[in-house]
């Protein structure tokens, strides 16, 4: 039996069950906490609803640990229960929707789930229930202060979260026109190439951004291998025609390539800032310790920057 040529073996690895959100009659969930970073976050999600046929619920949790009184679990929820009956419920809803109508009006029509707990636990809980596509937060800058008490729900929501994560910026007011994507030539980080684009206007522009270490110290195995194979420019240009060939017809949008040595997190901060981009997407994680850990310091670092939105998708099947 003749054998595949190596470059069909190396393109084949990263594009691999590759599918992209697939948003279309499926659950968004957008978590609100009233802020303007989730006024935004509604926007987008209106917009999800009219140009992705996406279907939006919202989610607004009441944070137990600012109970400090109560030293149990059990003993908080039942707290939460005894202060939150289905009245005071019930007035929360409207409030909810009160709060995001102003920015979205198509909220008033999206089912409202009320919560108490830790919110990021209760978010990721709700949305794997709801077999979400994606679950839709709002951003903001942390400064040292935020990070000292705590108050990281967006972080947490990233880190433990089976779906896609959409980190919304305050000034967002609709679907990403310009995008950059961080490409390490695993599937995840081409999944998350792909799912930009169904999270993305029409005719956006997306830039796919390699960080080349100069002596290749921080690449991953798949990495090497792909690179071996194909040459970065080659591996590259595989993938954009990837994702060109899974636009629907009469699509405008554009893709084009950037590779610098720098660290992952300087190099998407810095082409997001002169591309004007306004989301960065990335893999949500990767296998192996290292990986994750590596990973997992760039999604925090782009967060904390707040630069643009962000986009974490889990690694495909």
């Amino acid at each position: 039996m003749q054998q595949r040529p190596l470059t069909e073996t190396a393109a084949g690895r990263m594009t691999a069950g590759v599918t992209g959100l697939n948003l279309r009659g499926r659950a968004v969930l957008l978590a609100s906490d009233g802020s303007a970073a989730a006024q935004a976050a509604a926007r987008v999600t209106a917009a999800l609803e009219r140009e992705r046929g996406a279907v939006p619920e919202i989610v607004q949790v009441f944070d137990l640990r600012s109970y400090p009184a109560v030293p149990f679990l059990v003993e908080a929820l039942g707290a939460a229960d005894q202060l939150l009956g289905e009245t005071a419920h019930d007035d929360q809803r409207l409030e909810v929707i009160a709060q995001l109508a102003g920015a979205a009006p198509e909220a008033s029509n999206w089912p409202v789930h009320i919560g108490a707990g830790t919110p990021a636990v209760q978010i990721v809980t709700l949305a794997e229930k709801r077999n979400a596509a994606l679950t839709v937060v709002g951003i903001r800058q942390h400064g040292r202060l935020d990070r000292i008490t705590g108050d990281e729900t967006t972080l947490l929501v990233q880190r433990r979260s089976s779906c896609a994560v959409l980190a919304v910026r305050a000034d967002s007011d609709g679907l990403p026109r310009r995008i950059v994507a961080g490409i390490d030539f695993s599937r995840a980080s081409v999944a998350a190439a792909r799912a930009a684009l169904d999270a993305a206007t029409s005719d956006a522009r997306l830039t796919l951004v390699h960080a080349q270490a100069p002596d290749g110290s921080s690449m991953s195995d798949d990495e090497h291998a792909v690179v071996h194979e194909l040459g970065v420019a080659s591996a590259l240009e595989e993938i954009r025609a990837f994702l060109l060939n899974g636009l629907p017809t009469g699509s405008t949008v554009t893709i084009d390539t950037l590779v610098e040595s720098a660290l992952p997190s300087e190099l998407l901060l810095s082409a997001a800032a002169r591309l004007d981009a306004d989301l960065i997407a990335i893999a949500s994680r990767r296998h192996g310790r290292v990986a994750r850990l590596m990973l997992g310091s760039v999604a925090d670092d782009l967060t904390h920057a707040c630069l643009t939105s962000l986009l974490l998708v889990p690694p495909a099947p």
